[in-house]
Formats: C-alpha cells, sequence, structure tokens
C-alpha cells in the first residue's frame, strides 16, 4: 500500500461579515475587505464524487433587493442547495423553524450563486448540496457566511456537511458493523498529556472485506501492534452509491481514553446514548486531516446557573475559544455585546473546562482554536456544546 500524503488543513476562522444596514455600505464593505473570495483551489473527490465548490466571490450575487437581518447572537440556518449538472442553482430548501425569515431575505442571492458542478466518476451531475448559512453580529455589524461540505479557497472540510452531502446524494460511506473487545496493557497517560490513539488505513473491497491495512501512527507501539491484529477480525460494511457497492479506501481512527473500563466493549455500543468517550472510541474517515486528535472535552460538569445576564431564556450563542496545550482555555471571544459583569461571568464558566489537548498527525501537542455553542434550550441551564466534534459525540454538560 502506498503511504498516505499529509495535506496540512488550514483550519483558521472562516467569518465573512457583510453589512446590512445600508445597501451602499453593505457593498462598500465587502469590496474592502475581499473575505470571501473566488474559489479556485484543488477539488475534493470521496468514492469516486467530486463535491461541488463555490465559484465565485458571494458578493458578486448579492441583490440590492435582499437585505441581511440583524442579529444579537449568532444564528446559523441549513440551506440545501439543488444544483443542476451545470452547477446552477434550480432551487434551494431550508430550515424554517430556525432562521426561514432570514433566509428569505437573501432568497434571491442565494438562487444566483454559481458553481463548479459535482462529478461522479469525471462525469458533471446534478446535486444536492447542504450549507449552513451563519448569521453573525460584529459592532453592529450585520454579517452573511455560508458554510459548504469544502471551500477550494481554503481547503476547509466541514466533516458533518461532507457527511450530509454523501447523504443527500445516494452515497453510504464505509463503517464498523463489529469492533472485537480487545485489552492492552498501556502505560497510564495523564490527562495533561491526553490518551493513547492510533491511525491506519484501509483498503476494503464492495462487499467490505478488508483488502489491506497500513498502521499511519500511534502513541503506544504495543497498542498499535495489538489493534493491527484485532482490526482483522472486525466487520465492515462496505460504502455504496444508490445501493451499489463500492470498493473504499478509508482511514481507521482509534482514541483509548483511559475513563473506558478493561477490557473493552464489543463497539459500536447497544446504548446510542452512552458516554462521549464510548462514542468516540473509533472513527472510519474517508478522508484525513491534519488534525485527527481535536481536543476532548474532560470535564464538563453538570448543574444549573443564573443565565438572566449571560444568555437569554430560549437563546443560544457562539463562542471562539483558544485550547493551549495542556488543554486549558486560553482565552474567550464572542461576537455578543456584552457588558464587562458578563464578559467576566461568561469566562469565569468556561475556564473551569478542560480538553485533552490537540494533536496532529505526529502526536504533538497543538494549540487549537475552536468554536463552543452555548444553549438554554427550553431550561435556565446552559449546555455547552464543542461543535468542532462529529455530531454524533457533540455531548455537552450543564454548567453550575
Amino acid at each position: 500500500m502506498k503511504r498516505f500524503n499529509i495535506a496540512m488543513i488550514d483550519r483558521g476562522d472562516f467569518k465573512a461579515y457583510i453589512p446590512a444596514v445600508r445597501r451602499i455600505s453593505f457593498f462598500l464593505f465587502l469590496m474592502l475587505t475581499g473575505i470571501v473570495s473566488a474559489a479556485n483551489g484543488e477539488s475534493f473527490s470521496v468514492l469516486g464524487v467530486t463535491l461541488p465548490t463555490l465559484n465565485d466571490s458571494l458578493h458578486h450575487c448579492l441583490q440590492t433587493s435582499d437585505t441581511i437581518y440583524q442579529v444579537r447572537h449568532q444564528k446559523s440556518v441549513a440551506v440545501n442547495f439543488y444544483l443542476s449538472a451545470e452547477g446552477c442553482v434550480d432551487s434551494l430548501t431550508y430550515d424554517t423553524a430556525t432562521g426561514g425569515h432570514h433566509i428569505r431575505a437573501v432568497g434571491s442571492s442565494l438562487q444566483c450563486l454559481d458553481f463548479n458542478p459535482a462529478e461522479v466518476d469525471g462525469e458533471a451531475t446534478p446535486f444536492i448540496l447542504p450549507a449552513r448559512a451563519v448569521f453573525e453580529n460584529k459592532r453592529g455589524w450585520a454579517g452573511l457566511n455560508l458554510l459548504f461540505p469544502y471551500d477550494s479557497s481554503t481547503g476547509n472540510k466541514n466533516s458533518d456537511l461532507i457527511a450530509d452531502a454523501l447523504a443527500l446524494n445516494g452515497i453510504v460511506p464505509p463503517g464498523i458493523k463489529r469492533f472485537p473487545s480487545y485489552y492492552c496493557r498501556c502505560a497510564t497517560i495523564g490527562s495533561d498529556l491526553g490518551y493513547h490513539y492510533a491511525g491506519f488505513e484501509l483498503d476494503l473491497d464492495s462487499g467490505g472485506t478488508l483488502l489491506d491495512f497500513e498502521p499511519l501512527f500511534a502513541s503506544h507501539q504495543p497498542f498499535a501492534d495489538m489493534l493491527g491484529t484485532v482490526l482483522q477480525y472486525a466487520e465492515y460494511s462496505p460504502a455504496t452509491r444508490f445501493d451499489k457497492q463500492l470498493p473504499s479506501h478509508c482511514f481507521l481512527i482509534v482514541r483509548f481514553f483511559t475513563e473506558l473500563h478493561y477490557p473493552t466493549a464489543i463497539w459500536p455500543p447497544d446504548d446510542k446514548t452512552s458516554q462521549l468517550f464510548e462514542n468516540y472510541r473509533l472513527e472510519m474517515s474517508l478522508y484525513l486531516d491534519s488534525i485527527p486528535f481535536p481536543p476532548v472535552p474532560v470535564n464538563l460538569p453538570d448543574g444549573v446557573i443564573n443565565v438572566d445576564h449571560v444568555l437569554p431564556h430560549h437563546d443560544a450563542m457562539a463562542v471562539r475559544i483558544g485550547i493551549d496545550t495542556v488543554g486549558q482555555i486560553d482565552y474567550v471571544y464572542s461576537g455578543a455585546k456584552l457588558s464587562g459583569s458578563e464578559y467576566a461571568e461568561l469566562r469565569g464558566i468556561l475556564q473551569r473546562l478542560r480538553f485533552y489537548p490537540a494533536r496532529d498527525l505526529y502526536g504533538r501537542r497543538l494549540y487549537y482554536d475552536c468554536d463552543l455553542e452555548l444553549n438554554t434550550n427550553t431550561s435556565k441551564k446552559i449546555r455547552i456544546v464543542a461543535k468542532w466534534l462529529p455530531r454524533s459525540v457533540q455531548g455537552g454538560g450543564f454548567v453550575r
């Protein structure tokens, strides 16, 4: 098997702010900043499908009749673009419950977006492209940013949107049907350093049979050797495209948290609501980012706090944080306008959280910039959601 070519991905801040108070300043701000640039990078393909990418700057398609509404806190709305084989927007659907009037106010502009078309085995094809329309507020400016499964201008991949794109277009990635229980005498790693991990490159045939594998990286060689034996006895489900089974090339990431009991249980767990660590122990992926081990929350406590000043009832707030190399929150930034006391209360809450620090392909601890969501739902509890983790493990805790 050929060696994996590491592609270093920039996980920077992809926010773009668009003024909407007046249409003149609206366009002037976009021309001056140029934050959203034309997509001119390389394409990204999975299972023979090349994902569509935005073919032009967003502001080129903005209509003077459209309005971007002001929001107090960041609002994210799911939007599906139905693209023709030429990459034109035939129609779009969106989540009317979370932001229907926000999307309708910019609907004409979204309909005018132009995309590089999707391709299946090199042939252009119609495609349903999921996206997130993110409405933001920064210093009184209303802004709109569109997040897609793949941004060719930055190389950024959104794992949740990629999963949605595959599902909406009849494509099922390979998976694990059953992974045997295993046991290994690993040296203890303290929570300030992280956890044991290993990564493997797999080749599966169209029936899901493992043809070949290669270890890529590991924190502990005996752990990797043991897993190399165990994964040969696992059962895998093949990739499919419109129910046609396909051979696939993919990656298996193993995270061995000290919180797990020895020996491990057969995976996946029967109880889908089980703890975060068990759900996140094994992961199959069609691609590998430069940071396969993002921070994992260790101590999200439960309880309640008075949220009258930090977060109104039935509201949500997006917060940008930095997690340092020992798993502590280094800075807190909120786009919402907060008083000094409100910001101090928010920062005090979040700095109580601890994380396993991020690690790259070589096991080096990294500083990590990421987003949290604070959500009150229907109670006076603040639920903290780690937005960089897959949806299946975006568990949060209630902070008191």
